[in-house]
């Protein structure tokens, strides 16, 4: 204590900014590594939950217009309308497509759950194609059948619908997790 009091008021002065100085160089750091940790998380936050779930509502939204435009097959009008919806349903098919594809890039989760919704698209794809086959054999009421909820293909929607939920709360929980 002595010490400081034999000090001029000059070099106290010095010491005191010196003191200062260091003390805002410390806290500068520190501000710009918590910055650095801030930055990382939304980038992360960004690219993987928020990309991932606007990725999965295209997905979601888009299967359940091709169910939709399946069942409006059997009430088109004429030629055009039914052709106009194939090209429809044609169109969804390949946005689809190409979400997944984009879903591999972004997810960081198990590939195996991508490969599932793939799968399971592709395996109602082909049953589409094979209910619009019969509806054009005039087998109408058969097709029909297989587009109910109950029936072979509606029941695929209920399934690709389970494993699109899968990477949704997958992508919840990381977000939750960067959140916290």
């Amino acid at each position: 204590m002595t010490l400081f009091t034999n000090l001029k008021i000059e070099t106290k002065l010095k010491l005191g900014f010196a003191i200062i100085f260091v003390l805002m160089l410390i806290m500068g750091v520190f501000s710009w590594h918590q910055t650095n940790d801030m930055h990382e998380q939304t980038t992360y936050l960004y690219n993987h939950p928020f990309q991932v779930r606007r990725i999965i509502g295209e997905v979601k939204s888009n299967v359940n217009l091709m169910h939709r435009d399946m069942k409006d097959l059997f009430i088109a009008l004429d030629e055009a309308e039914l052709q106009q919806t194939l090209m429809n349903l044609e169109q969804y098919k390949e946005q689809t497509q190409r979400l997944i594809d984009l879903l591999y890039l972004k997810y960081l989760g198990p590939k195996d759950d991508i490969d599932s919704i793939e799968i399971s698209f592709v395996h109602w794809n082909s049953m589409r194609e094979e209910t619009i086959r019969l509806l054009r054999l005039g087998q109408i009421k058969e097709a029909a059948q297989r587009t109910k909820s109950t029936g072979i293909a509606g029941s695929e929607v209920v399934v690709l619908m389970n494993h699109i939920r899968v990477i949704d709360q997958y992508a919840t929980a990381k977000a939750d997790n960067f959140f916290i």
